[in-house]
């Protein structure tokens, strides 16, 4: 680190919880992000509500960068996890910082992509229900999240084939196009932070930080952040 001529103010915390010395230096330190390697140990102990990881997700109310061995590069491959449900509070603003970040942490548009899952099958229980045919979803629920992933996007200029539109959970389609992608980074939203699940198991942010073969960053909905990345 000194190599690279960076100024370093080291902390060294003595008999202290990681969560607490952590929370601690955030509350008297002007912090913008926390940085923190993460070893793929796919298993339930980060999940759990008492492991630093969790708290990390849930609790730190900054953005969180998961870095994953083996993940160097001079430029990386981004891609903007959005979610665009019908929820004009966070998730809009979360959108458009997720896009602010990953436009910034890009070199150029060909290096950054935009992912939107949706799931048909859940749109189609707001629809009238039919004994025939059961319930049936319109013929344009595609291209009605088409136009709205076109719509959050045009600002940045990204090119159409950098937009990926998938029938799906999160959790299944981000880690495939992650991979597909050669993706060395994925920008997140934790929308869901102290819900009854999360705090028992975690959610999706949980998830996709340990099954994504890439770097995650954990993008939080907390105003002040959505102010410091413009």
């Amino acid at each position: 680190l000194t190599a690279k001529e960076l100024q370093l103010d080291v902390v060294v915390s003595w008999r202290e919880s990681e969560k607490h010395a952590i929370s601690q230096l955030i509350e008297q330190r002007d912090i913008s992000m926390v940085i923190t390697p993460q070893h793929c140990k796919r298993n339930l102990l980060p999940l759990l509500a008492n492991s630093l990881e969790h708290y990390l997700i849930s609790d730190c109310e900054l953005p969180v960068w998961l870095v994953k061995p083996g993940q160097i590069n001079a430029e990386i491959n981004v891609l903007a996890c959005l979610d665009l449900e019908d929820n004009p509070g966070n998730n809009s603003q979360m959108n458009e910082v997720i896009l602010d970040i990953s436009g910034e942490l890009s070199h150029n548009e060909q290096q950054l992509h935009v992912i939107n899952c949706y799931s048909a099958q859940h749109c189609t229980m707001s629809l009238p229900y039919s004994s025939q045919s059961g319930f049936e979803p319109l013929p344009d629920i595609a291209k009605q999240h088409s136009d709205k992933l076109q719509h959050v996007t045009r600002r940045c200029g990204i090119p159409a084939d950098c937009l990926h539109l998938q029938d799906g959970l999160p959790d299944d389609e981000i880690p495939k196009t992650v991979q597909s992608l050669h993706s060395q980074l994925a920008i997140i939203g934790n929308n869901h932070m102290h819900d009854i699940s999360s705090a028992l198991l975690g959610d999706t942010a949980h998830y996709l930080s340990q099954h994504m073969p890439c770097d995650v960053l954990v993008i939080k909905p907390t105003p002040g952040f959505a102010a410091a990345g413009r």
